[in-house]
C-alpha cells in the first residue's frame, strides 16, 4: 500500500502528516504527527490485525492552538506482520495513511 492524500482539503480545512513512523515492530510505539485545522477535533481510526481477526481503534484528539495533533500507540506483540491503514478524519477533511508492522 502507498500512501495518500498527505494533504486533503475540503471546505477550508485540511489535514496534513508532518512525521509518522511507517515501520514499527512489535512491542515498539507508533507515531503520528498531524496539522489540522486549530482546536477542531481530529478522529483517527487505525486498523489491525491479531492471530487474523482484524480489528480498528479510534481515538478522537483536539488540535491545539497552532492545529498540531500527536498520536501514539502501542502495537501489541501479537499483532500479525503486514501493511495497516489508519484514517483521519477532521471537519470535512479526510487523510489516509498506512504504517507497516514488521
Amino acid at each position: 500500500m502507498q500512501q495518500n492524500n498527505l494533504l486533503a482539503q475540503a471546505d477550508g480545512n485540511q489535514i496534513q502528516v508532518i512525521a509518522k513512523r511507517p515501520y514499527i515492530k512489535r512491542g515498539e510505539v507508533g507515531v503520528l504527527a498531524l496539522r489540522c485545522t486549530p482546536n477542531n477535533n481530529c478522529r483517527i481510526i487505525c486498523s489491525y490485525r491479531i492471530r487474523g481477526q482484524d480489528f480498528t481503534t479510534t481515538r478522537n484528539i483536539v488540535a491545539g492552538n497552532d492545529g498540531s495533533v500527536l498520536c501514539t500507540w502501542k502495537v501489541d506483540k501479537n499483532t500479525d506482520t503486514g501493511t495497516y491503514q489508519i484514517e483521519v478524519v477532521s471537519g470535512g477533511s479526510r487523510l489516509v495513511t498506512n504504517y507497516v508492522v514488521q
